[in-house]
C-alpha cells in the first residue's frame, strides 16, 4: 500500500449512536477515515510503535469532547488496526 492511502472505516452493529447519525446523515457507509504511511517513507520512528509495513494518522478523542480531552490526530500501527477494525476499505492515490 502506497502513502496517501485513505483508510475508510465501516462500523459494526456495536456501533455508537454518533457513528450511526454520520452514516445517515452522509448516505455513505463509512462513519470515520485515516491516511496511511509507509513505514520507508518515515525518516523517524514513530511513538505510536514499530511497524514493518506502515502507519495510520487518523482523528480520535472522546466524543463530546471535554474541558480536559478535546481529541486530536492520533498514529496507529498498520498491524492494530488490521487486528482490531472490522470493516476497512483503501482507495489508493
Amino acid at each position: 500500500m502506497k502513502s496517501g492511502t485513505v483508510i475508510l472505516y465501516h462500523g459494526d452493529s456495536g456501533d455508537r449512536w454518533y457513528d450511526k447519525l454520520i452514516e445517515g446523515a452522509t448516505h455513505s457507509p463509512y462513519e470515520h477515515c485515516g491516511i496511511f504511511v509507509a513505514a520507508a517513507d518515515l525518516k523517524f520512528d514513530p511513538a505510536c510503535g514499530t511497524s514493518d509495513v506502515g502507519y495510520v494518522m487518523q482523528s480520535e478523542g472522546p466524543f463530546p469532547p471535554t474541558r480536559e480531552h478535546h481529541g486530536g490526530v492520533v498514529c496507529k500501527t498498520w498491524e492494530h488496526e488490521r487486528n482490531t477494525r472490522q470493516w476497512m476499505d483503501a482507495r489508493q492515490p
